[in-house]
């Protein structure tokens, strides 16, 4: 009989064996669970990030899009400009010169003769 109640005891002590197991296991599925949750959740954040993070890029590059006339419009206007300013220096400095230019052609003819 006595090897009977051995029998009873590992019969029993496997069952209780089993049963913490089964225990750690679940206890390990949960914690898994968590961590799975907690990987979820930050993925979703990072994907909202993503998400707004693209939006904002579309409204900038919506906004350089919108500039690019009123830009191309300044551009023209200050070549215009510049164009204008070149002209009215020019000729004020020929106008400025003209004296000049007239004492040298006055005073030519003389130098030659002096030489």
């Amino acid at each position: 009989m006595e090897e009977n109640s051995n029998l009873g005891d590992a019969a029993e002590d496997g069952a209780a064996t089993g049963h913490i197991f089964f225990k750690d296991v679940a206890k390990s599925h949960e914690q898994l669970d968590q961590a799975l949750q907690g990987y979820k959740d930050v993925a979703d954040k990072e994907e909202q990030r993503a998400a707004e993070a693209y939006q904002k890029l579309g409204a900038y590059k919506n906004s350089i899009t919108n500039l690019r006339s009123p830009l191309q419009q300044i551009s023209s206007q200050v070549k215009q400009l510049h164009s204008k300013m070149v002209k009215v220096l020019e000729a004020d400095e020929r106008e400025r010169l003209e004296p000049l230019n007239s004492l040298e052609a006055k005073l030519e003819p003389e130098s030659h003769e002096l030489a």
